[in-house]
C-alpha cells in the first residue's frame, strides 16, 4: 500500500526524492511560480511513492540496468509511484 509522505516529493519524471522544505526555498529564490524538479525540470511531482532506491555509482550499479534506466545520477530515488 503506497501511503502518503508530508515532507518530501518524488518527481514524476525522474522519480529522484527531494525534501518538501528544499523544492519549496529553491522555487523562492528562482522566483519561480511552481515547485520544479532541479535535475530533470519537471513541475509533476507527488507525495505517494514507496520503496526508496539510494544509488551511489549509477555506472555500476545493476539495478539501474534492470529495473530504472532513468537513473543516471547519484541520489535518492522512488521505486513506486502514485
Amino acid at each position: 500500500m503506497i501511503q502518503k509522505s508530508g515532507s518530501y516529493l518524488a518527481c514524476l519524471e525522474c522519480r529522484r526524492v527531494f525534501q518538501k522544505s528544499q523544492l519549496k526555498r529553491q522555487k523562492k529564490e528562482a522566483n519561480e511560480q511552481k515547485l520544479k524538479c532541479p535535475y530533470c525540470g519537471s513541475t509533476r511531482f507527488t507525495n505517494k511513492f514507496t520503496n526508496l532506491i539510494l544509488c551511489l555509482d549509477p555506472e555500476k550499479a545493476q539495478i539501474t540496468e534492470e529495473i530504472e534506466p532513468k537513473i543516471k545520477k547519484p541520489g535518492i530515488y522512488a521505486f513506486f509511484l502514485e
